[in-house]
């Protein structure tokens, strides 16, 4: 992995405009580029754009990323750390890092079709290790890997990442020194939802799912969240497991425990099943 260095001659060149501890999280995006493009793509090739877009802050050319991770997993460096910018589409943020790889790798999208992800693993070895020098500027440690996010948590992020985060940040976890896999987060108490945040988001950084989520808290199928709305999260009402005995239901389970069937299904990944075994351990909210 070669880096080059084009804050001189890229977006970045200018005063700095945050302090290192003002980040808070790195944002993960893509360039959408096909794979016949990509051999060719380079910063060089995007910034007309990040200079001409108004979603990118034109005409002040606020757009841009701090690095791209090109298709041979070498990278651009286009803009120093404390330089904010319109990467997240929002200029008011001095909270973000941002980091892209060139290709199109985004979740499923009603308008544009099923998911794709088109990045390449000497492409994610070279993210990885971009990011975990990154973090080692900014003083974080193998334990701030949940501050990785991708630009769908982020406030009109839309379908932008299709990444998968927790191998990415497992891989940055191992190069700052952290052993095995990221430790789920402890089951239990709540989350209070900041700005920028979104449902999806939150329940990658507790080690749950969207569906959980919304049965916990009553959303229904609703994703909306507010700034300072407190979510409980799994475990929050006593947690723990329970071991099946004979003569014992599903439905029977989730009365004992004040819970849902809904919710056991989820914790349990039983799908929409009731069948359960007697010795069977299953997991409680």
């Amino acid at each position: 992995m070669n880096v080059t260095n084009r804050i001189s001659t890229a977006l970045g060149n200018g005063a700095n405009e945050r302090q290192l501890n003002q980040i808070q999280r790195i944002v993960i995006h893509h360039t959408v580029a096909t794979r016949a493009q990509q051999p060719n793509v380079t910063s060089a090739n995007l910034e007309n754009g990040w200079r001409t877009s108004t979603g990118m802050g034109a005409p002040n050319a606020r757009g841009g990323y701090h690095e791209i991770v090109l298709f041979s997993g070498n990278v651009d460096r286009n803009m120093q750390d404390e330089r904010r910018t319109w990467g997240a589409g929002d200029g008011s943020r001095f909270d973000l890092w941002h980091i892209a790889a060139v290709g199109t790798h985004r979740i499923a999208s009603p308008t544009l079709g099923a998911a794709e992800n088109n990045i390449t693993q000497t492409q994610l070895d070279s993210m990885a290790n971009r990011i975990a020098a990154a973090m080692r500027r900014f003083g974080w440690s193998a334990n701030n890997v949940d501050r990785i996010v991708a630009h769908r948590d982020i406030s009109g992020g839309g379908y932008c990442t299709n990444i998968n985060l927790t191998n990415l940040r497992n891989a940055v976890r191992a190069l700052l020194g952290g052993s095995g896999p990221t430790p789920p987060p402890p089951t239990g108490g709540t989350h209070t939802v900041r700005a920028g945040e979104t449902l999806w988001g939150i329940a990658q950084m507790h080690n749950t799912t969207v569906a959980i989520l919304q049965q916990l808290n009553n959303l229904g199928t609703s994703t909306t969240i507010q700034v300072g709305q407190v979510l409980r999260l799994p475990g929050g009402s006593g947690g723990g497991t329970h071991t099946v005995r004979a003569g014992e239901t599903l439905w029977g389970i989730a009365q004992m425990h004040n819970t849902t069937v809904a919710i056991l299904q989820q914790l349990n990944n039983l799908g929409t099943s009731t069948t359960i075994q007697v010795g069977q351990v299953l997991r409680l909210p």
